[in-house]
């Protein structure tokens, strides 16, 4: 059977072009647990309070076209509305996409000194992160246009908002995961996250999905699921085969694996990578829970 869905803003007359979408299954699982505790420098930390995170899977749904030119920092699906930014200084973006096509249905350009990266959506605002200038662009959802500017020390890398407790939760890169006021900015809190009694640095984007923030884990093709609260990475997720071989030897040392958001109608998630060629629609699912013949709904238009 076929599970091939239609995304927002799908128009045929409007798709000139476009490859037609095809639809893989792979399911991935990361290593047995007695293995990876052996792997794991300074074992003994590994405890009650310490646990090794649940090994999931990715089942690959449906796929879509990406611009091979975008070097994703952050995606945000909101609404029906596709939301990316990309960084690299004199090509960063703020872009309203087309989930369907690809197409850019609206565009705004940073200054060339300015590297965009995680963004947010909040009402009817964005929020957008820059790498190393400690701006982040408060912007109206609609037409992106820049309402106001918020400042922070450090580094901006991954952004999401906690529904739950209307916060936002940003990354900087390390193992640290601050909280923020959603309309001002305002430093809340922070929280140092630990993966099975060590630190766990190199948190990317960010995704907040009941109680629980998904993020990618930079230069990897690892996802890990954090209880924010808690401070621990309950899940790991292994993304090593999105691609196939001929996709990854087309691409450079830096388009890893980046992009990540919630769709939230059918509880799936969309990934992609910095100049991927695809978006791929996916589930995590341990492999017991797998279901083959299981698709997934169409996604709310806008």
């Amino acid at each position: 059977m076929s599970d091939r869905f239609v995304l927002p803003g799908a128009n045929d007359g409007e798709a000139k072009g476009v490859a037609a979408i095809w639809t893989r299954r792979r399911f991935l699982t990361v290593p047995a647990i007695g293995a990876l505790a052996l792997a794991i420098p300074g074992e003994s930390r590994v405890s009650r309070t310490n646990p090794l995170p649940e090994s999931l899977g990715v089942e690959i749904l449906d796929t879509f076209p990406h611009d091979e030119e975008a070097f994703t920092q952050g995606l945000e699906f909101h609404q029906g509305t596709l939301y990316e930014s990309t960084g690299l200084y004199g090509e960063s973006t703020m872009r309203i996409v087309d989930a369907y096509t690809g197409e850019i249905l609206r565009i705004d350009r940073l200054p060339e000194r300015v590297f965009g990266e995680g963004i947010a959506v909040v009402d009817n605002i964005v929020w957008q992160l820059t790498w190393k200038e400690g701006i982040a662009y408060k912007r109206d959802a609609e037409t992106l246009e820049v309402l106001d500017v918020a400042t922070y020390s450090g580094e901006g890398w991954g952004l999401c908002l906690d529904r739950d407790s209307y916060r936002l939760i940003m990354s900087d890169g390390t193992s640290t995961l601050t909280f923020r006021d959603p309309q001002t900015f305002g430093l809340l809190g922070t929280q140092t996250i630990t993966r099975a009694g060590l630190e766990q640095h190199d948190i990317n984007d960010l995704a907040y999905v009941n109680g629980r923030v998904w993020a990618n884990v930079w230069k990897t093709d690892n996802i890990i699921g954090i209880d924010p609260d808690e401070g621990v990475v309950r899940s790991v997720v292994d993304a090593s085969e999105l691609l196939d071989e001929d996709e990854r030897e087309q691409l450079g040392p830096d388009d890893v694996l980046n992009g990540i958001t919630h769709v939230a109608n059918d509880n799936t998630f969309l990934l992609t990578g910095k100049r991927w060629p695809t978006i791929y629609k996916v589930r995590f699912l341990p492999e017991h829970e797998l279901d083959p013949e299981d698709g997934a709904a169409e996604l709310p238009r806008r």
